[in-house]
């Protein structure tokens, strides 16, 4: 019986060992393959690819059945915003944390009407600089689709207090430390009847984890750059809207549908071992995302609330 005791115990202890190396190896491959990453172009055009090096518009992507590829779960993610969006014959669209502008010239061959118009905003001088020269690439008029560098903290003084008929946010929110204000800016930026959609990462119920789990949110927060008052569960971050003069028409858990789904096609790396690693693999992210992995990639759609 204490031989029996002894080796479960010495089983846990080696499956937990093995899951927090997963852990890891997790982390460093996505932090990794944002770094390295080349895009793909549907069209091949060379000059295209100079100019994005690095594709620094990645998305984990809505991985919805037979998605094949990272570009696809991507153009799936632009969808989905799409669908949200409210159908008229002028909607001026404000993106924000834009990248190299490659959502939003998706976005531009989608929507129909001339009078529609998308301004891209982000605070990295080298994605404006890209977006722009795919712009120009492209023959797009700049009444059409702009891009702005500024900071979102200062949105109102970068949009000349102009308002919006939609807002999106697509993955950069919980980057920013000023989260809270930042959806207050939005707020002030919208339209009375327009809509704010954002694409978000969250922690889960903290109370609810175990210390190891704990831990590596602490480690995981600093890999993928949520600042330590941005790892907040659902309900703060549903209030930290709300509190911001923004109401939640619609939410969604998209979870496994993002996270789970990226690290099994896009972090695996295509090898003759796949069919022996994919298995192995399959069974430990599995345990990883019900045990250990702390976030929850969540979507809203939100409006102004009724003064």
């Amino acid at each position: 019986m204490k031989w029996l005791i002894l080796f479960n115990i010495i089983l846990i202890a080696f499956v937990m060992i093995i899951g927090t190396i997963a852990v890891f190896i997790y982390l460093k491959n996505i932090v990794r393959y944002y770094l390295n990453k080349n895009p793909t172009q549907n069209s091949g055009a060379c000059t295209l690819e100079k100019t994005t090096k690095r594709n620094s518009n990645s998305k984990y992507g809505y991985w919805k059945t037979g998605t094949k590829n990272i570009q696809e779960a991507n153009h799936n993610l632009y969808d989905l915003v799409l669908e949200k969006c409210e159908k008229s014959e002028k909607n001026e669209i404000l993106d924000i944390g834009c990248g190299n502008g490659e959502q939003d010239f998706y976005f531009l061959d989608k929507i129909d009407g001339c009078n529609n118009s998308i301004t891209g905003l982000d605070d990295s001088e080298d994605n404006i600089q890209r977006a722009t020269k795919i712009r120009k690439l492209k023959d797009i008029p700049k009444t059409t689709v702009s891009f702005r560098l500024g900071n979102p903290k200062n949105l109102s003084k970068i949009t000349r207090k102009k308002n919006y008929d939609t807002i999106i946010s697509l993955e950069s929110a919980y980057k920013y430390r000023f989260r809270n204000d930042f959806f207050s800016n939005v707020s002030e930026t919208l339209q009375d009847n327009g809509r704010f959609i954002v694409t978000d990462v969250v922690m889960k119920n903290m109370n609810l984890m175990s210390c190891t789990t704990r831990i590596l949110t602490r480690i995981a927060g600093e890999y993928l750059h949520i600042p330590p008052e941005n790892q907040v569960d659902i309900e703060e971050w549903k209030k930290s809207i709300s509190d911001n003069g923004l109401e939640i028409v619609e939410f969604q858990h998209l979870t496994n549908d993002t996270f789970r789904q990226y690290v099994k096609h896009a972090i695996m790396p295509n090898t003759p071992l796949n069919n022996i690693v994919l298995p192995v693999f399959e069974v430990l992210s599995k345990m990883i995302f019900s045990q250990f992995q702390p976030f929850d990639y969540v979507m809203a759609v939100c409006k102004k609330k009724n003064n």
